[in-house]
């Protein structure tokens, strides 16, 4: 499988790619890009095709951006988060009294946090009290 990277932004995450079958298809695609884009390249094979890729231009590489998958997953977890932690809202209300109100706070908090300390490849949500 070949890859022609056409285009990649300031992040060097690819914008525009062409995706050939043949290396003689990826070299033409190269020549016919070249005047536009004159840093195009192309490469043979990529790990984790159809994921978050990171160009390297001076190598002219590419590989997998785990940065930009982890903040995908941590994007994901926020509504969640949010669902969980408005469930709890309840326990707030200053007419209410809890005899566990500290634990009720305490998982409250962890949920503020969970996305900013999470191992979003094992993830364990706080337990409610």
């Amino acid at each position: 499988m070949f890859m022609v990277i056409v285009e990649w932004d300031s992040n060097n995450r690819i914008t525009r790619i062409a995706e050939p079958r043949t290396e003689e298809e990826a070299q033409a695609l190269v020549t016919k890009f070249k005047p536009e884009f004159p840093d195009v390249f192309y490469v043979s094979h990529v790990e984790g095709l159809g994921q978050h890729l990171v160009v390297d231009a001076e190598k002219k590489t590419v590989t997998l951006d785990t940065a930009g998958e982890e903040a995908e997953k941590i994007n994901w977890l926020r509504p969640e988060r949010d669902r969980l932690l408005a469930e709890t809202d309840w326990t707030q209300s200053r007419d209410i009294t809890l005899s566990n109100d500290d634990a009720w706070k305490e998982y409250r908090q962890l949920l503020r946090d969970f996305p900013s300390v999470v191992d979003v490849n094992n993830i364990v949500w706080p337990t409610k009290p």
